[in-house]
C-alpha cells in the first residue's frame, strides 16, 4: 500500500465516520489520556498475598505473577509452569520462550491511518522495554503495562482468592493516546498444555462442551474464536454471519488439564464482551492454550472499494473485565471438576438451587403463523391458525393418556402475529383466531389441576410494529447511531432474505420494563408460566447508552426480569439458554447436546448437562425435527435430558410458504404413535435418573460413553454401529444400557 493510497484511504474513512455519525445519538465516553512521562514503580517483595491455601508471589525479573499451592507446591502462572524453568537444546543453547507465552496480556489497537488492527504482546512491547509499573494492593498486586509505541497503558490487578487467583481490568483506568485500544487477550497461556502432552486437553464450552487434545505441530497455530453468548445481534452482516448449525457459547467458562492437575477459568465480569479463543499446535510456541479476550470497542462493517472494513466505535466500553482461575487436582482434575466449580459459582451469583421434579417429556405446541396470499391479485398476509387453545388442550390430554406422563408444555406462536415477528411480546395477548381469554384460563386450569407445567412464549427482543409498550422509535442502535435492521434467514439458502419483512431489536433500556407487562398479561389470562426464548438466548449491544456498548450488562438486564417474575410466582422457561437465564429458569428447552463440531475439537462432552442436571429440568431439541432422531435421543440419554417434540394441531399445505421451518414434521396425527413408542421404550431410564445429578462422565473410546448419577445409576451409551461388551453387558449398536450400580 503506497503512501498516497494510505492517505486517501484514511481521509475517506475519516469523512465516512463523520457522515455516519452526523446526528448520531450514540453515547460518548472519553478514555483517560495517555501520559508519555509515566512513572515506573517497582515491587521488590516476593510474596504479595497469602491465605490458607495459596501464596501469591511476584517475580520481578520477568514481571510475572506466580500462584503457589501450599498443599502440593504446584505453581501456576500466566507463563506455563514448565516454561518457568530455563531449558536448553542438545547443543547447550538456552531455548528462547516465545514472547506470547511470556505475555500476561496481548492488546489489539487500531491504526487510524490504515484502520487495521495491530497486535502487541506485553512481553515485547512493555516488559522488555522496562515499561511496567507495580504497586501492592489489598490482597494482591496491581501491574500497569505501558505500551509506549501504541500510546496505551493497561492496569491489571492480580488478587488472591480462596479458590485461586482473579485477574481484573477496570476499563476506566486504561489510558490512550493517538491509537485506540480495541481488544485485550488475558493470560493467553495460563490455561495451557504442552504440544506433546499425552494426558491432557483443553476444554471449550462450545454448545454442550468440547475437548481438544494435543495436535501435530505446525508452522502456524490452529486457532478458534467464538463470542460468549453468541455473536452480537446488533452487528448483523452477511459477510460475517450465516444461518448454520453453529452452537453458541452459553457458559463463560473454560479450562485445561495436564496430568493430575487442571485449571478452571470463569469469566466473572464482562462475559458479554468476551470471546473464548484457542491457539494450538504451533511448533515455535510449544504450547496450546485456551483463553478469554475482551472487546474494548464495538464495531460495525463498512464497505470500501468492494472490501469490508471494521469501523470501530469512538468510545470504549465501560465496566470491568475479570477472570478467576481455580486449580483442581486428582479426581477433580477434569471437566467434571470444572463443571462442579462453575456450578458453585452459579449458586453464589444467581442462587441456583436443586430441583428433584423432572418430567421426561416436553411439548412445544405451535399456535399459528402468517401466510402470503392474494386478493384480486394483490398480495397480503393472512393469519392461519394451526393449533387453537382448545386443540392444544385436546393434544395435551391425549399425550397424557397415551404415555402416562405429565408433559411440560410450551405454547409458541400464540401472540397476535403467531410465529412471525410483530409487536413486542406478541402484543402481550393471544390471537383471537386461536382462542379467547376464557379458553386460555380453562387450559391453564386444566394443566394446574393435572400438575402439568404450562409456559406461553413471549418474544421480548424482536419487533417490527408499535405496540406492547414499545414504539417504533424504541430501537437498539449500532456503533454509528443507526437503527439495527434485521432480516430473517432463508430456510434453504442459509443466508439473509432481504425480501422478508425487516425487524428491529428492542432498545436495551426497555427490557427491564417488560416485567410489569408480563405480570399483567399473566393475570389477564390466568397464566402461571411464561417462556422467554429470545430473551434467554439473545445478547446484543445498544449504542444509545454507554453501559450497553459491546453487549454490556445484558446478564444484569435479563437477570432482573427473571428474578422479578420468579419472585411474583411466575414460572419461566428458557430455550438454549445463556447461564444467567438458565440459572433462574423453571425449565430449559432445547438444551445444547453437541458442540459446533469444528475440526479442532476432538470430543463432545455434556458439560452443560453436568452443570444443570438435578438443578434445572432439561429438554433436548425436538426429536421429530432432528436429521438423526436416534442420535439425538442417545445424546439426551447421555446427559439426562428429557425428550421434546414440536407439535402442530393441523397441517395445511399453505404452511409450505411460511418462513418458520418448525411446521415440517410436526403434525400431531403423524407423530403421536412415535411419541407413544419412544416414551414407552425410555420411561424406565428417566424414572431411574429423575432429579439425579451427574457425578462422573467417561469417554471410553470406540463411540462408548459412560455417565454416572449421584443415586448410583449408570448409563452406557454406544454411538457406534457395532455392539460393545462392557462389564459383562452388551450395549447394542446405536443404543444404551442402564445399570443400577451400587
Amino acid at each position: 500500500m503506497n503512501k498516497l493510497f494510505r492517505n486517501l484511504l484514511a481521509l475517506t474513512l475519516a469523512f465516512l465516520m463523520l457522515a455516519l455519525c452526523s446526528g448520531c445519538q450514540t453515547a460518548v465516553v472519553k478514555p483517560r489520556p495517555f501520559n508519555a512521562n509515566f512513572e515506573i514503580l517497582s515491587v521488590y517483595k516476593e510474596i504479595v498475598a497469602e491465605n490458607e491455601s495459596f501464596i501469591l508471589a511476584w517475580e520481578s525479573e520477568y514481571k510475572r505473577i506466580l500462584l503457589k499451592d501450599k498443599s502440593n507446591g504446584h505453581v501456576w502462572s500466566t507463563t506455563p509452569s514448565s516454561a518457568l524453568t530455563p531449558r536448553y537444546d542438545t547443543s547447550g543453547n538456552r531455548i528462547i520462550v516465545n514472547p506470547r507465552v511470556n505475555s500476561p496480556i496481548v492488546i489489539e489497537y487500531s491504526d487510524f491511518e490504515s484502520q487495521e488492527l495491530i497486535d502487541a504482546t506485553a512481553y515485547v512491547a512493555s516488559i522488555k522495554e522496562n515499561s511496567v509499573s507495580e504497586e501492592i494492593t489489598d490482597g494482591g498486586i496491581r501491574v500497569t503495562y505501558y505500551f509506549p509505541d501504541a500510546q496505551i497503558s493497561v492496569p491489571v490487578e492480580y488478587s488472591l482468592r480462596n479458590n485461586g487467583i482473579n485477574i481484573n481490568i477496570d476499563i476506566g483506568d486504561i489510558t490512550e493516546g493517538d491509537y485506540k485500544l480495541c481488544g485485550i487477550s488475558l493470560a493467553p497461556f495460563m490455561c495451557s498444555i504442552e504440544n506433546a502432552e499425552e494426558n491432557g486437553y483443553l476444554f471449550v464450552p462450545s454448545g454442550s462442551g468440547a475437548l481438544i487434545y494435543k495436535k501435530n505441530e505446525t508452522d502456524i497455530p490452529i486457532t478458534y474464536t467464538q463470542e460468549v453468548y453468541g455473536a452480537d445481534k446488533a452487528r448483523h452482516l452477511e459477510y460475517e454471519e450465516k444461518a448454520t448449525s453453529e452452537k453458541e457459547i452459553r457458559l463463560p467458562v473454560f479450562g485445561s488439564k495436564s496430568g493430575d492437575s487442571a485449571l478452571c477459568a470463569i469469566i466473572e465480569d464482562g462475559a458479554e464482551s468476551a470471546s473464548i479463543n484457542v491457539s494450538a499446535g504451533a511448533a515455535n510456541i510449544g504450547y496450546s492454550g485456551v483463553y478469554a479476550s475482551f472487546s474494548v470497542r464495538g464495531y460495525q462493517w463498512v464497505k470500501i472499494k468492494n472490501k469490508y472494513q471494521r469501523l470501530y466505535c469512538e468510545s470504549p466500553a465501560t465496566g470491568k473485565f475479570s477472570v478467576t482461575y481455580s486449580p483442581l487436582y486428582g479426581e477433580k482434575a477434569n471437566y467434571i471438576g470444572m463443571a462442579d466449580t462453575y456450578r458453585s459459582y452459579l449458586k453464589k451469583k444467581y442462587g441456583l438451587t436443586e430441583c428433584k421434579d423432572e418430567n421426561m417429556l416436553s411439548l412445544e405446541i405451535i399456535g399459528g403463523t402468517n401466510i402470503r396470499t392474494t386478493f384480486l391479485g394483490i398480495p397480503y398476509n393472512k393469519f392461519l391458525p394451526v393449533t387453537t387453545v382448545k386443540k392444544a388442550e385436546e393434544i395435551i390430554k391425549d399425550v397424557q393418556n397415551l404415555t402416562g406422563q405429565k408433559p411440560s408444555v410450551k405454547l409458541y406462536g400464540y401472540g397476535q402475529s403467531g410465529t412471525d415477528i410483530g409487536k413486542a411480546g406478541g402484543g402481550f395477548s393471544v390471537n383471537r383466531s386461536l382462542g379467547s381469554k376464557n379458553d386460555m384460563r380453562n387450559l391453564t386450569r386444566f394443566c394446574k389441576d393435572n400438575d402439568i407445567e404450562l409456559f406461553t412464549d413471549f418474544d421480548l427482543v424482536r419487533f417490527n410494529r408499535s405496540g406492547g409498550g414499545v414504539a417504533l422509535t424504541d430501537k437498539a442502535v449500532t456503533v454509528n447511531g443507526q437503527t439495527v435492521n434485521c432480516y430473517d434467514y432463508g430456510i434453504w439458502s442459509g443466508t439473509r432474505n432481504y425480501n422478508s419483512d425487516k425487524y428491529f431489536l428492542v432498545s436495551r433500556s426497555k427490557l427491564t420494563g417488560f416485567t410489569e407487562k408480563l405480570e399483567k398479561t399473566a393475570d389477564k389470562y390466568g397464566l402461571v408460566g411464561v417462556s422467554l426464548d429470545t430473551l434467554s438466548s439473545y445478547c446484543y449491544s445498544d449504542y444509545s447508552f454507554a453501559s450497553f456498548f459491546v453487549k454490556g450488562k445484558m446478564a444484569n438486564d435479563v437477570s432482573s426480569v427473571y428474578k422479578a417474575l420468579k419472585n411474583s410466582g411466575i414460572g419461566i422457561a428458557s430455550s438454549d439458554a445463556n447461564d444467567y437465564a438458565a440459572a433462574y429458569a423453571s425449565r430449559i428447552f432445547d438444551a445444547p447436546l453437541q458442540s459446533s463440531a469444528y475440526n479442532l475439537f476432538d470430543e463432545d462432552v455434556p458439560f452443560y448437562e453436568i452443570v444443570f442436571k438435578g438443578y434445572v429440568p432439561l429438554s433436548s431439541g425436538p426429536l421429530n425435527l432432528a436429521s438423526n432422531d436416534r442420535e439425538r435421543l442417545l445424546r439426551a440419554i447421555e446427559g439426562g435430558c428429557g425428550l421434546d417434540y414440536v407439535i402442530s394441531g393441523e397441517f395445511d399445505m399453505r404452511l409450505v410458504t411460511a418462513p418458520t421451518p418448525n411446521f415440517y414434521g410436526s403434525d400431531y396425527s403423524d407423530i403421536k404413535s412415535s411419541i407413544e413408542k419412544t416414551v414407552s421404550e425410555n420411561s424406565e431410564f428417566y424414572e431411574n435418573v429423575k432429579g439425579a445429578k451427574i457425578t462422573a462422565h467417561s469417554i471410553m473410546g470406540d463411540g462408548l460413553r459412560k455417565t454416572t448419577f449421584d443415586n448410583g445409576r449408570i448409563v452406557y451409551v454406544n454411538y457406534s454401529q457395532q455392539a460393545i461388551t462392557v462389564e459383562n453387558t452388551v450395549i447394542g449398536a446405536m443404543s444404551y444400557k442402564l445399570l443400577k450400580g451400587e
